[in-house]
């Protein structure tokens, strides 16, 4: 292998780099597969700004292998913060994909929420793509002329309300054209602020070597159907985060939610606990909830003996039930 492309799973040994990392830094790297798929070198904070939550990063050649991973990403996907990504990335993910995205091109997959607008969001996606790749994500959005303009050197297209730009050989950013501005800013300026606080310290709690790893403080997921009582709303006011994963046995979904040292951590995972027992499905009986050093533990155990949708429920039951929704 050559000393320049270096195993993914080496590459993410490296941990979460805190320092600078300009799109000069993102490189092509050898994935576990024959072909070259790319992909940040393991993740650093400067590829999210400040303000970024949710904050998901995804190996997609994992993730297709995997359908607890790609349940899970796939309902990551539909929290409101990422509405105004282009419908042909967000329905990759889908049960039965619709989208005319070469899927298997790509290597990495960043989701970050934004601060600029309300439930505003955007992506940053590794691909073995074209810039014509990108104009055909953007097409299939909507019959809306496709607009260029020309931002710190880089060309955003946009169509209707979604924005994209090509900022690397393999390196494209989408959402509305306020994030992906913010996202080149945060990509290119040695001066921008990055990503922080509890967002950036839970999302470094989570596995280097996941499926799946993410961090949110709300995750905007419809709970019409789900209602929580006051009583119950009060008692998850502790909880102050939440990060998880998919490991890389892609098999179990992992939650944490870091509780407020002066809350009631047991009474929440008591509350946690009674509340997922009445959800009347046999996942249930495979979820474990247990009270830890600074937070709650939630684990879900996947029954080959189910189908992999599951998991977006388990996620969905979680957020919701734990007033999590924002």
């Amino acid at each position: 292998m050559p000393p320049n492309l270096r195993s993914r799973r080496n590459v993410l040994a490296a941990g979460v780099g805190l320092g600078g990392f300009g799109i000069g830094g993102i490189f092509a790297l050898k994935s576990d597969k024959d072909e070259e798929l790319p992909g940040p070198q393991g993740f650093s904070a400067m590829l999210a700004p400040a303000g970024s939550d949710p904050l998901v990063m995804a190996h997609v050649d994992d993730v297709l292998q995997s359908g607890i991973s790609k349940n899970v990403l796939h309902t990551l996907l539909s929290a409101s913060q990422f509405d105004d990504l282009p419908d042909a990335l967000t329905k990759a993910f889908d049960t039965i994909p619709e989208t005319a995205v070469d899927i298997d091109s790509v290597g990495t997959l960043l989701l970050v929420g934004s601060d600029v607008a309300k439930d505003a969001g955007g992506a940053v996606v590794w691909a073995n793509w074209t810039a014509d790749d990108l104009v055909t994500v953007l097409e299939s959005q909507d019959d809306t002329d496709i607009q260029s303009e020309s931002y710190r050197g880089q060309t955003i297209y946009t169509a209707g309300e979604t924005s994209a730009a090509k900022v690397g050989e393999t390196v494209f950013m989408f959402g509305t054209s306020t994030v992906v501005r913010d996202l080149i800013v945060s990509s290119t300026d040695d001066d921008a602020k990055p990503v922080g606080g509890k967002t950036l310290d839970s999302f470094a709690r989570t596995p280097l070597s996941a499926h799946v790893r993410f961090s949110f403080e709300t995750l905007g997921l419809s709970c019409n159907t789900i209602a929580t009582s006051a009583k119950t709303s009060s008692v998850y006011d502790g909880i102050q985060q939440v990060y998880g994963s998919v490991p890389d046995s892609g098999d179990e979904v992992r939650f944490h939610l870091r509780v407020d040292p002066s809350a009631d951590r047991q009474e929440i995972a008591t509350t946690v606990r009674d509340e997922l027992g009445t959800v009347e499905r046999d996942f249930v009986d495979n979820i474990e909830v247990t009270d830890e050093h600074d937070f709650v533990a939630i684990q879900y155990s996947h029954n080959p003996d189910e189908k992999a949708t599951v998991a977006s429920e388990v996620l969905g039951s979680v957020v919701c039930r734990s007033n999590l929704s924002g």
